[in-house]
């Protein structure tokens, strides 16, 4: 959730950016030596890479950048590790102005069982009215239960393992 969206100011703002690329794609020489330490890189190909990108100008040059959409799915998929449940749960909280075919067409792409899953289970515990238009049959849950935080509660509808999102 970068500055793009108007979300960043709800997350830490000592932790640095994180980009996401597909794995085996490098990033450009001249961006390594102007940022050096400013971001952390994930290269990942759970989304496929040019599904939910958007344009944004920065410092006078375009690149393309997560939407709202995939940048929400890229949040879950560092969960637990880099943003806590209750992170997660207060930024889906703030997306009212979700596009539900695009994050139908990335879930259904998604190749991660536990970004699905914890997507589904916040955006349904939130209770944001997008949520009912999307089609949860046509997304990949897998089998098994997925531990998100060691020693949670199980979640059965999407048999999950996972702290209380709603305490603050």
């Amino acid at each position: 959730m970068n500055e793009v969206h108007g979300k960043a100011h709800n997350l830490f703002a000592e932790r640095q950016t994180i980009i996401f690329a597909s794995r085996g794609e490098k990033l450009p020489v001249w961006f390594k030596d102007a940022y050096r330490t400013s971001y952390t890189c994930r290269c990942t190909n759970f989304l496929p890479s040019g599904l939910g990108l958007m344009e944004a100008k920065y410092d006078g040059f375009t690149s393309l950048v997560s939407g709202p959409e995939r940048a929400l799915l890229e949040l879950m998929y560092l969960c637990p590790h880099v943003y806590t449940t209750r992170e997660c749960y207060q930024i889906m909280e703030l997306m009212m102005t979700i596009k539900p075919g695009t994050l139908q067409e990335l879930l259904e792409a998604s190749t991660s069982i536990k970004v699905n899953r914890l997507f589904l289970y916040l955006a349904e515990t939130v209770g944001h009215g997008w949520f009912k238009r999307l089609d949860s049959s046509r997304i990949a849950l897998g089998t098994g239960v997925r531990e998100i935080v060691k020693g949670g509660r199980y979640e059965p509808t999407y048999h999950l393992v996972i702290d209380e999102v709603r305490a603050i």
